[in-house]
């Protein structure tokens, strides 16, 4: 009893003047550890990060310094971060990017019903193309269709655009695999397995009901792949507003622009 006494009056000595704890070791015995202080600093507005490690300024300096953090803040959106500053600049660029991408995609499509389109992995072919044609307006005519090799990743892409649309995933965009269909009326963007859109077209031969297709990673050839891009290409002869986009990362392009008559390449 005594010694628990004394234990106690020294870890609370300890724990006060010393700003150490007792932690347990795994043989069972005690030890005293040094709480370190935690550095205190600016911090950056964004991300509630610490600026430590900054040198000590005279009065002059230091006011020479928050005239220049000024223009520095003003320039950079407000962030004195390093990592949030580079963010910021990658966002914007982007940005811009993007909407080239836009004005080029509608340019082509504009130009010619067939698109062939290469980028590298992910540069967003799957997710960012079914967006670019519902705001360019070609949801008013009917549904894009994309088309996936395999279930999984039609289900995980739906998955992915539905939350960058922030809608529920059934709704404005869905997806539809063998013995599963996760669409409704309003369903604009449908993304689906190449044996789904092939049974489709049995019963729909003109696929009515869309007013484009994309075939995602064409370059994966299997029997569905080579038959369905022989079905969407006598779709197109047939229908004046359809287009369709084939998107690959490793794929000769002009090899399958060459069936189609005036298809244009996008890269």
């Amino acid at each position: 009893m005594a010694f628990r006494l004394t234990y106690r009056r020294q870890c609370r000595y300890n724990t006060k003047r010393n700003k150490q704890r007792v932690v347990k070791t795994p043989g069972g015995r005690a030890v005293f550890q040094v709480l370190t202080k935690t550095a205190k600093g600016p911090h950056c507005g964004d991300c509630k990060k610490a600026l430590i490690g900054l040198p000590k300024l005279r009065p002059v300096e230091y006011a020479r310094l928050k005239k220049r953090e000024k223009h520095v803040t003003r320039a950079y959106g407000g962030s004195r971060c390093a990592k949030c500053v580079r963010l910021r600049i990658v966002r914007a660029f982007l940005i811009e990017e993007q909407k080239c991408v836009k004005q080029v995609l509608a340019e082509k499509l504009s130009q010619a019903k067939v698109m062939v389109c290469v980028g590298e992995t992910g540069s967003g072919k799957t997710t960012q193309l079914t967006q670019y044609l519902h705001e360019a307006g070609y949801t008013v005519n009917g549904q894009i269709g994309c088309t996936q090799p395999r279930r999984v990743a039609a289900v995980s892409v739906a998955k992915r655009v539905a939350d960058e649309m922030k809608c529920e995933l059934g709704t404005k965009v869905g997806y539809s695999i063998r013995f599963e269909d996760c669409t409704s009326e309003s369903t604009i963007i449908k993304y689906m397995t190449d044996g789904v859109l092939l049974r489709e077209t049995l019963f729909e031969p003109d696929l009515d009901r869309y007013c484009a297709v994309i075939m995602d990673e064409a370059h994966e050839r299997s029997l569905n792949t080579d038959v369905l891009f022989g079905v969407l290409r006598s779709v197109v002869g047939r229908r004046h507003d359809f287009k369709l986009i084939i998107t690959s990362a490793t794929m000769d392009a002009e090899k399958f622009a060459r069936p189609c008559s005036s298809a244009a390449l996008g890269f």
